[in-house]
């Protein structure tokens, strides 16, 4: 006999409240997700009963009672995931005791500089559900559209690589450029392909640079990062040559 958790008993109701404060608060369409990967749902927002066809995917996180902080521990992975998709997200935080829904707009949240797998993410008591905060909610999506309009394909790769360097050792990223390059070498000329690989590529040294800046290696290891970021740039440079791709931007 399947039994019915607390924890799955909690998750359900949080999701129920969200649904229900959504329409009643707003006016909009809450969905939950049949399969849940990472993402429980989605709001779609209703201007005068017609769809404006603007979506916020939505994780919920539901507690029976905040009872001190107004905040969350996140596991890194998973917020690197909802950062990664190309729709806005948030995170709300559910208080079933109080019926209170706070919003969090993943955007925000800068990764911590750690080797901790997950964070604290903490919650501004005025981001709730109520009715003045329409506005902000919907501004959410357009300033999401507005960042994403504005960043070419490297620099929004490298914010992601950058992002997940927090936790991922610096000769992953270098291993995972080589692969990269070496794929490059197995094709003539220029090819749709080789421009993906080329992009990836370009936007790990640029990952690996940004630490460099912060000061994040030192001593020898901070040597030879430098070292391999040149050999890399080098490499790079030397493939766009031989195989006629011209090169965009500097490295230096």
């Amino acid at each position: 006999m399947k039994k019915y958790t607390v924890q799955k008993e909690i998750g359900d109701a949080g999701e129920y409240l969200v649904g229900f404060q959504i329409v009643n608060t707003y006016g909009w369409i809450f969905r939950t997700s049949n399969v849940d990967i990472g993402v429980d749902g989605e709001i779609e927002i209703i201007e005068d009963g017609i769809s404006t066809s603007e979506f916020i995917k939505v994780q919920v996180k539901s507690e029976k009672k905040i009872s001190k902080s107004i905040s969350k521990s996140i596991e890194k992975r998973d917020l690197l995931y909802w950062k990664s998709l190309p729709v806005p997200i948030i995170i709300l935080l559910v208080d079933l005791n109080s019926k209170q829904i706070y919003f969090k707009d993943v955007n925000d949240i800068q990764l911590e500089a750690n080797s901790k797998n997950s964070q604290t993410i903490h919650f501004n008591k005025e981001n709730r559900f109520l009715k003045k905060n329409k506005n902000k909610l919907k501004g959410i999506v357009t300033n999401f559209y507005n960042i994403k309009e504005n960043l070419t394909p490297d620099h929004e790769m490298t914010q992601i690589f950058s992002e997940r360097s927090y936790y991922r050792p610096y000769t992953d990223i270098i291993n995972e450029c080589h692969s990269y390059l070496e794929k490059i070498m197995i094709h003539d000329g220029y090819t749709n392909e080789n421009e993906k690989l080329f992009t990836k590529a370009r936007s790990l040294i640029l990952a690996l640079k940004i630490f460099k800046d912060r000061g994040e290696f030192f001593g020898e290891i901070g040597k030879k990062i430098i070292e391999k970021i040149f050999e890399l740039d080098a490499k790079l440079s030397h493939i766009r040559r031989e195989t006629g791709v011209a090169h965009n931007g500097s490295f230096g």
